[in-house]
């Protein structure tokens, strides 16, 4: 039981405190949403979504550019002078000599452009393939019939799609290869196809930069295909999408922000955005972040505000008790001191405790019939 007024203020003080520290680290760190007032992890995580889209949206950006760049490639490539004379005159040509010149492009393009291609293969307009980076597969006939038939009609002059291979799904661009005249323009006249498979990883290894370094933070970009089946991701150890649809509630085409939650039970702050191949078929961008990992800062800055509050607390408290406890001392040494004189003159003390008062304490010191009292 708390008998010292010194200690009764000291207690009411901290409760006090603990409350209103309480309440004003409620306000700040989640808000009140009733009347509008915005708290920090709130603002915190608008923030880090706002950073999140302008990431994507950069990605995107960066994503379409680098398809358009291997577009170009693939063009000059198709319009190769020697490759178009060797299609056209197929049957005349010695078809090792074909696949070398076909092969020193091959070479110099990967050179030129390293980790952009898988795969190139010339293409008769029957489906035969006759010359290949991949020697084992000359002399056969293409696999997709109808994406061959599909490229192969006039006015398709290049076709962007995706494509099943033995390393998995990635894209694919099919690009006519027209006969050249005699002054070596194009006659408009189907000479075959040049059929390439991209690298789809360096889509998103070349944005690696936009992964968040510098920040303290783990983002995880990763694309998808209409099926919703995993095409790549960056960095490469970041646990893959297990189900064959991503999320439930997001259809195709879909771009926005939303809070997900990952197998391990992680909330994570996701960012979608659309890339158009072509016709009905697009694939999908998937930027996330764990929201623990958005919010660390300020969870850091929540910690030391309240152990600023507790040592604050504890300082006042020290500075109401010290005053309390000198006085305290200070009283019980005067009474140490008059209980030694009274003993020392021999003097009969009765005590008891007064009617009104229960506090006072009358003291008698019999001399004949005088007394004296003391309160």
């Amino acid at each position: 039981m708390i008998r010292s007024f010194a200690q009764r203020i000291a207690a009411y003080f901290a409760t006090f405190f603990l409350v209103a520290m309480g309440a004003l680290f409620a306000l700040w760190f989640y808000g009140l949403p009733a009347i509008g007032l915005q708290g920090a992890s709130d603002q915190r995580l608008a923030e880090a979504t706002r950073m999140q889209e302008l990431l994507a949206d950069h990605q995107r950006a960066a994503i379409i550019a680098s398809l358009i760049e291997r577009r170009g490639d693939v063009l000059t490539v198709a319009e190769n002078k020697s490759i178009a004379e060797q299609l056209t005159h197929y049957d005349q040509t010695n078809h090792e000599l074909i696949q070398g010149n076909f092969e020193r492009v091959f070479q110099r393009t990967q050179r030129a452009y390293p980790d952009r291609f898988q795969a190139m293969r010339l293409i008769l307009p029957n489906g035969q393939i006759i010359a290949s980076s991949d020697k084992s597969v000359i002399g056969q006939p293409f696999s997709d019939q109808d994406l061959l038939a599909r490229a192969s009609r006039p006015g398709a002059q290049e076709i962007l799609t995706e494509f099943n291979d033995t390393q998995g799904k990635t894209l694919a661009i099919v690009r006519q290869v027209l006969a050249p005249d005699e002054e070596g323009y194009t006659n408009g006249k189907l000479a075959g196809l040049l059929f390439v498979l991209l690298e789809s990883n360096a889509l998103l290894l070349d944005q690696s930069l936009f992964a968040g370094s510098g920040t303290g933070m783990h983002r995880t970009a990763q694309l998808f295909d209409n099926e919703g089946g995993l095409i790549t991701q960056f960095p490469a150890e970041a646990e893959p999408s297990k189900p064959l649809r991503f999320y439930s509630q997001v259809a195709d085409g879909f771009e926005g922000s939303i809070i997900e939650r990952d197998a391990r039970g992680q909330e994570l702050l996701v960012v979608y955005r659309h890339i158009p191949l072509g016709g009905s078929q697009g694939w999908t961008l998937r930027h996330s972040l764990v929201v623990e990992e958005a919010l660390v800062q300020l969870q850091d800055d929540a910690q030391r505000l309240l152990v600023a509050g507790l040592l604050l607390m504890l300082l006042a408290m020290a500075l109401i008790c010290a005053p309390g406890a000198t006085t305290q001392c200070a009283g019980q040494s005067c009474i140490q001191a008059g209980a030694r004189r009274l003993f020392r003159s021999r003097t009969r003390v009765f005590f008891w405790r007064h009617r009104r008062n229960s506090r006072a304490v009358r003291c008698f010191q019999p001399h004949g019939r005088k007394y004296r009292t003391h309160a």
